[in-house]
């Protein structure tokens, strides 16, 4: 049997041609549950439709620190992008054990969440 998926970058090939104002991302297994959903409520009591389908693996492979902001670097189908993070008067990065976050005049340490990252990538 000829595998009809061999040479694709994706398991399902389509295109599609839209501009979404607003959109939330999440996967498919938290569609029905409501923890998952509560904080993207607001988002999805917009949706007129949503997708269902496979996107391609995206790895955080690193974070560069700049003085105004960071960029957090992705690796998506072998090929590296930096995405620009601004950072807020009186936030800074702080790396500890390998990993990095932001550090806001409270002290509070929080990094930035998958679904604001998807938001820049289709920025």
């Amino acid at each position: 049997m000829t595998d009809i998926f061999e040479g694709k970058a994706f398991d399902v090939e389509h295109a599609l041609d839209l501009y979404a104002a607003s959109f939330a991302v999440l996967p498919a297994e938290a569609i029905y549950d409501d923890k998952a959903l509560a904080p993207l409520m607001a988002q999805i009591q917009k949706c007129h439709f949503y997708l269902i389908g496979l996107v391609p693996k995206i790895d955080i492979v690193g974070v560069e620190p700049e003085k105004d902001h960071f960029n957090i670097i992705v690796e998506i189908l072998g090929s590296k992008y930096p995405l620009k993070w601004p950072l807020a008067p009186g936030e800074r990065l702080l790396e500890a054990k390998g990993a990095w976050f932001i550090v806001d005049d409270n002290g509070e340490a929080f990094y930035p969440s998958d679904s604001a990252i998807q938001v820049r990538l289709a920025n």
